[in-house]
């Protein structure tokens, strides 16, 4: 077999090889979304970042990309290899992050951006070639605006907006709308007012008096894998208790991957085959045309 086919056959075989470590990277999603907090945002906005994948990823030298303006990354805390099925967050600022959210002990990396409050396009860059391993472009519209929620993406790719869950599973529900506030039928109004004319009081309602069971409330602590139920009632006081929450694996959906992979492979034996025909019809025509040189002499 000819060198220079041999040559270009591993050249074609390293060139897949490349592509294909690329498709690995794919697993590394924007996961959660901090963009306008309670109150002031300077300094305080974060996103989340998670390994989807079954292989384990170096971040180090990744970038950050909000408003078409990249920005590097520093490890604060925790390890730049992101394995399987962990998070990461991405803070405006390491110091203020942690006054927010005290005890916080996952990986950190610390860049400086700010986030748009209505909405822009984001992108994770890795390290290698620059090239774009995720993006989201959020609106203000999918909610989270100045309540104290974040946007979280579900195992659909679809997103919620709900309590923050930075560095843990994200939230499955939306959080629930506000309830409003009740108010007085005209019907009420009259009988009050007939009441204080007369000096009689209408037939009073039986008061409901708040059961343990019905003043429940739960709260989740970010970046804990353990949640705080709180109960309240009018004789006991309030009491808290910790119960562990069952984490769950986050669903890895790897069927984009492999219909990557696949057009991959389909595409440089393509490229094989094509080279290895071209070069054989080439040698091919050459010798025909040295032997007739060869019979004409």
């Amino acid at each position: 077999m000819p060198k220079t086919l041999i040559i270009l056959i591993i050249f074609s075989v390293f060139l897949f090889m490349s592509r294909n470590d690329t498709f690995a990277d794919v697993s590394i999603v924007i996961n959660e979304i901090m963009y306008d907090l309670d109150g002031t945002d300077t300094d305080r906005e974060w996103i989340e970042i998670a390994n989807s994948g079954s292989d384990t990823v170096d971040l180090t030298s990744w970038r950050f990309e909000e408003g078409e303006t990249q920005h590097t990354l520093v490890l604060k805390q925790g390890s730049a290899q992101l394995a399987s099925g962990q998070y990461a967050v991405i803070v405006d600022n390491y110091e203020k992050f942690l006054q927010d959210n005290s005890g916080f002990s996952g990986a950190v990396f610390d860049s400086s951006y700010s986030l748009s409050n209505t909405g822009e396009n984001l992108k994770l860059r890795d390290a290698q070639n620059g090239n774009v391993i995720n993006e989201v472009t959020y609106s203000s519209d999918w909610g989270a605006a100045d309540d104290g929620n974040s946007l979280q993406r579900k195992p659909d790719n679809s997103w919620i907006a709900a309590a923050p869950t930075g560095g843990s599973l994200n939230a499955t529900e939306p959080a629930p709308s506000p309830q409003p506030s009740p108010t007085v039928s005209s019907s009420q109004s009259n009988t009050t007012s007939s009441s204080s004319k007369t000096g009689k009081s209408p037939n009073p309602s039986p008061k409901n008096s708040p059961s343990p069971a019905s003043s429940k409330k739960t709260a989740s602590v970010l970046g804990s894998s353990q949640s705080a139920e709180i109960t309240a009632s009018p004789a006991a006081g309030i009491s808290l208790s910790v119960f562990p929450t069952p984490t769950a694996e986050p669903k890895v959906d790897k069927s984009s991957n492999k219909i990557k992979i696949a057009g991959a492979v389909a595409g440089s034996g393509a490229i094989i085959m094509g080279l290895s025909a071209g070069l054989y019809f080439w040698f091919r025509r050459k010798s025909v045309s040295e032997k007739e040189e060869s019979g004409n002499n």
